[in-house]
């Protein structure tokens, strides 16, 4: 034996041969891929379901610019500026901040807003700002509606055509040769 530094190796030590165990990194690969999975599911349902909210949102909001226009533009004012109305698009965000509702509305003479906001005495007011600065005031529902009223009440107070017994119990009658 010398005393030398070098060894051969063939006296070296070997660490022993032992199979490396890879099912940790399976394990984790595997659930990384189930997350990124759920994850991409997830991500769809909530695109699939904004975009619903948005078309249901707009077809809304179609609706109501539409009933609006049947309630408040068929005067002959709104007529006469706007022609027949072709499209309307509502406003909802100014609605909530300060009270306000405002319908575009493009006709086939021209084009404008519906403003409907509420007076200082709790009552309802409507305007009609067209696009090349005429303003419009229109008569509210109540205003409307004012000469129907007597005619609304005598039918509500006439039910004696519609009183029908509730004490009696309906005979059902048995098909014949039935047992």
């Amino acid at each position: 034996m010398s005393n030398t530094p070098y060894t051969s190796p063939q006296n070296e030590p070997t660490p022993e041969a032992q199979p490396k165990d890879n099912t940790l990194k399976i394990v984790l690969i595997v659930l990384g891929l189930i997350l990124l999975f759920v994850l991409l599911i997830c991500g769809g349902i909530m695109t699939a379901g904004y975009f619903f909210v948005q078309k249901v949102s707009d077809e809304f909001g179609n609706a109501m610019g539409a009933a609006f226009v049947e309630e408040y533009l068929e005067t002959p004012e709104a007529v006469e500026a706007l022609g027949e109305v072709t499209e309307t698009d509502m406003n909802f965000s100014d609605m909530a901040n300060e009270g306000v509702l405002e319908v575009r509305v493009v006709g086939t003479k021209g084009s404008g807003t519906l403003i409907l906001s509420n007076d200082e005495q709790g009552g309802q007011t409507a305007q009609l700002v067209m696009d090349d600065g005429r303003t419009i005031d229109l008569p509210t529902p109540e205003e409307t509606y004012e000469e129907f009223e007597p005619g609304m009440e005598e039918g509500a107070n006439n039910l004696e055509e519609f009183d029908v017994p509730f004490n009696e119990q309906p005979v059902i009658e048995e098909p014949a040769g039935a047992n």
